[in-house]
């Protein structure tokens, strides 16, 4: 995979715990990888479900967006938890394509829950 990403790593109260940006990743990515681990952490869902839960319910996003100080409801954000399933934080992840950044961040979820 040739992604230049930005990754935000967020704890379960919404507070930054670790941020990257790749060399040459696009400067957008920042803002978008902190919004998606946003909405995955206050929502406790990956953010690309509650774009799908949005656009079904035929109402529109309801002004969902714009909670929070401001979620992004596209693939990259997961939530991060235990083996046990409690929620210890979030991964958002932008700059690729929507497909690489949702696996990027489940990949990084899923070894995160390997050692928890």
């Amino acid at each position: 995979m040739n992604a230049k990403v930005s990754v935000t790593v967020l704890d379960e109260g919404g507070n930054m715990l670790a941020f990257l940006r790749m060399d040459d990743a696009i400067l957008g990515s920042v803002e978008i990888s902190m919004r998606k681990a946003k909405a995955a952490v206050v929502f406790n869902m990956e953010s690309a479900a509650i774009g799908q839960l949005l656009a079904s319910s035929g109402g529109g996003s309801f002004g969902v967006e714009n909670t929070h100080g401001g979620v992004v409801t596209i693939g990259g954000g997961v939530p991060l938890t235990t083996s046990g399933g409690q929620l210890v934080g979030s991964v958002g992840v932008s700059g690729a394509t929507v497909e690489m950044d949702i696996e990027i961040a489940k990949t990084a979820a899923q070894l995160l829950k390997q050692i928890l």
